[in-house]
């Protein structure tokens, strides 16, 4: 894939090419790839980055080689909510892991995805920008090559990728809306599980009530994450007393017929990372959330 391809102009004349590339905002270790592999090139020719340019100069800039994958294609069933050349966004099915692990090397959204772009003929490497736990189903946006990933990266860092979920959780909440501002991490002990600590990592949830279910004492929750620490919706949830429904860990595990947490990435808002263009993709509520739903109403 090539990054980036200009011919210099009498206003860029005498730069150096370091500064000529500086809005393609490729990070350090991006940019020793490239150098090492000889993909930045200046008239087709290797180029170094302090060589100054001259007018008329073709300066291209090309993805270095993607490194092998580390699992096999396999064809599972999953939602392709977005894609183009440069990014993925799915629809990952509840009790499927996004990577595989040890124990688990098929099965995974992982190994799903690797199968669809090999029927596209791409050879991507699987890079998601965040993380969805196993009984979280919904939106996960997967990038295709190293740049578009740091660029993604720098945007969630930063906080300009808004990410919103649908949980349902015990109990009713009084409030309309409420921020739960609370340091997470792991609990003494544990290697998994998480908790409200004091040496934790800085966690923000925001959380406003779309639906309350009085026969049942169960709330519909669209949350928000400012922050985005592992297991941080239903570590938050169980820490205000209302845990998420389903959740065997934080909660009181199988409720209602659900054999997971009630948790659904809902929706996604981004600026895509090469156009510029704002975005933003929905992601319907699966099947068993929805006849959780319409069995609570």
């Amino acid at each position: 894939m090539r990054y980036f391809e200009k011919i210099v102009n009498q206003a860029e004349d005498g730069l150096m090419l370091k500064d000529l590339l500086r809005p393609l905002g490729a990070g350090r270790r991006l940019r020793r790839r490239m150098l090492a592999e000889q993909t930045i090139r200046r008239n087709d020719r290797p180029a170094f980055l302090t060589e100054r340019v001259q007018a008329g100069d073709v300066v291209t800039v090309d993805a270095p080689d993607d490194e092998p994958s580390e699992c096999e294609p396999e064809r599972l069933p999953f939602g392709v909510t977005y894609e183009d050349e440069h990014m993925l966004v799915v629809d990952k099915p509840p009790a499927m892991l996004v990577h595989p692990t040890a124990g688990e090397r098929t099965g995974t959204l992982a190994n799903a995805v690797l199968y669809h772009w090999r029927t596209q003929g791409e050879t991507c490497r699987f890079r998601p920008l965040h993380r969805l736990d196993r009984g979280t189903s919904g939106l996960l946006i997967i990038a295709k090559h190293k740049l578009a990933l740091e660029r993604l990266e720098r945007d969630l860092k930063r906080r300009r990728i808004v990410r919103q979920y649908v949980a349902f959780v015990e109990g009713g909440i009084e409030q309309e809306a409420l921020t739960v501002t609370a340091p997470i991490g792991l609990l003494p002990g544990q290697t998994v599980q998480r908790g409200v600590v004091a040496d934790g990592r800085h966690a923000v949830t925001h959380m406003s009530v779309l639906a309350r279910f009085a026969n049942s004492r169960v709330s519909q929750l669209l949350v928000r994450l400012e922050t985005g620490r592992t297991h941080q919706i239903r570590v938050h949830a169980a820490y205000i007393g209302h845990p998420v429904l389903g959740d065997a860990m934080y909660g009181h595990g199988a409720v209602y017929g659900l054999k997971r947490q009630a948790l659904h990435a809902t929706s996604l808002a981004f600026d895509h990372p090469f156009t510029g263009e704002p975005m933003t993709v929905h992601a319907p509520l699966p099947a068993d959330l929805t006849d959780l739903e319409n069995g609570l109403t």
